[in-house]
């Protein structure tokens, strides 16, 4: 989009106001032609030549015509080839070409009880064109708009004054006032165009935090529950039951990993790894409730569940295999050793809701589920596997499917009743 007006150093801000202009071009460009439209109507239907003389009639018919002509051009060129400066100019134009054409004629052309331009009411419509000037957003036009009009009525009032020495009734005083009216109406088009300016980049300044902010935390929470906490707010997500799947991935061997690396780099690598595994746990509809160290705890069916969640969780975990693996050909291209994960999925009930303080809050799920969920990723190491599920997670998914391997029962700790463990193939992190 060339030669666009005004122009802000933001991209997005300058995309955001332009865009607002090119909509209220559109409108005075409709407005205008449907106003010259119902002109022409009216001077030859409800008045016709009988009212008018036929020069005068065929000049007002001119104008209003040419008028019509002119902004149906420019609203073809503002959606063709989008704002520009010259377009902008040719709009305002446009309306004092209209505007001080009819003025003229009726100066030129007067009506038997003509009082002047300064005494008639058609002059009202340079105020309504000066100041209609200032919503096009585009203060310095807005301000050259006003000077041509103050300057323009100026002449056109000096020359009633010289051609209608005996017909104009209106004083010198007279004429200072309607010019003093003008320049208000200048310095007002001037001050709504700058404060709308500032006040729509303002708001698409804050629009661009927003969604930055939204693109940040999305890195985090699901869409759904971001958007309830950005319309409705933290209350509305109180505490309830409700079944959940719960996912623990660990890094294996980490901490002793850790000893005698530079902690700058292990953040790094932290978050190379975590950003790695926010992919696929987004992909399929998880919510990541926290990271731990080098732990992450991730949920499906908050803030609202999914028949498909366990499906949705398994895939997960298997997508996050996968993607160690890449993960650990990137790394070792570095010299970096690669990295081991156990994940364990587990279905059950929690409670789940902001916990926390009225300053600090966590969106959170808390229950046996979530001890079981990282008891299974700890059993990982001992059966050898890279992701253990409980059978709760698999029945819910449809019950054994391929790609699913029954690896016994196990005891948690704090739970009487043994819990069937399937183990997922095809997956990476071993």
């Amino acid at each position: 989009m060339a030669d666009r007006s005004p122009r802000f150093n933001d991209p997005i801000v300058d995309e955001i106001l332009t865009d607002t202009i090119i909509r209220g071009e559109y409108s005075f460009g409709w407005i205008r032609m449907l106003a010259a439209i119902g002109a022409l109507i009216q001077i030859w239907v409800l008045f016709g030549p009988s009212w008018l003389d036929p020069s005068r009639l065929d000049v007002l018919s001119g104008v209003l015509g040419g008028t019509v002509v002119a902004s149906a051009v420019l609203l073809r060129r503002l959606k063709t080839h989008g704002l520009s400066t010259p377009l902008l100019v040719s709009s305002l134009a446009i309306d004092r070409l209209g505007i001080f054409a009819c003025l003229l004629c009726l100066m030129l052309w007067p009506a038997e009880a003509y009082p002047g331009l300064a005494r008639i009411p058609e002059i009202g419509f340079v105020f309504i064109v000066t100041v209609a000037a200032g919503l096009r957003l585009a203060a310095r036009l807005a301000m050259a708009a006003a000077l041509f009009d103050l300057a323009l009525t100026a002449a056109l009032l000096r020359i009633d004054r010289f051609v209608h020495p005996d017909r104009v009734v209106g004083t010198p005083a007279n004429e200072l006032m309607v010019l003093l009216v003008l320049a208000v109406c200048g310095g007002l088009a001037w001050t709504i165009s700058s404060r709308s300016a500032k006040l729509v980049s303002r708001g698409a300044a804050e629009a661009r935090g927003a969604e930055q902010v939204r693109q940040r935390l999305g890195a985090y929470v699901s869409t759904e529950l971001l958007d309830i906490v950005l319309s409705e707010g933290n209350d509305k997500l109180g505490g309830r039951r409700q079944t959940v799947v719960i996912l623990f991935s660990d890094l294996r061997g980490f901490t002793q990993y850790s000893e005698g690396h530079d902690p700058e780099a292990l953040v790094d690598e932290l978050n190379r790894y975590f950003e790695a595994m926010l992919e696929p746990i987004q992909l399929h509809g998880g919510v990541v409730d926290k990271f731990m160290g080098d732990a992450i705890m991730a949920v499906w069916g908050v803030p609202e569940g999914r028949s498909d969640d366990a499906m949705r969780a398994m895939k997960a975990a298997n997508g996050m295999g996968n993607a160690l693996i890449e993960h650990n050909r990137s790394r070792v291209a570095q010299g970096l050793e690669p990295l081991a994960q156990g994940i364990g999925l587990h279905l059950g009930e929690v409670v789940a809701g902001n916990i926390g303080t009225l300053k600090r809050r966590q969106y959170t799920v808390v229950g046996d589920a979530v001890n079981i969920a990282s008891r299974l990723e700890s059993l990982t190491k001992e059966h050898r596997v890279p992701v253990l599920v409980s059978d709760s997670v698999v029945q819910a998914a449809g019950g054994p499917v391929v790609g699913v391997e029954h690896r016994g029962t196990v005891t948690v700790r704090g739970r009487t009743e043994p819990v069937d463990v399937f183990s997922l193939r095809e997956t990476g992190g071993e």
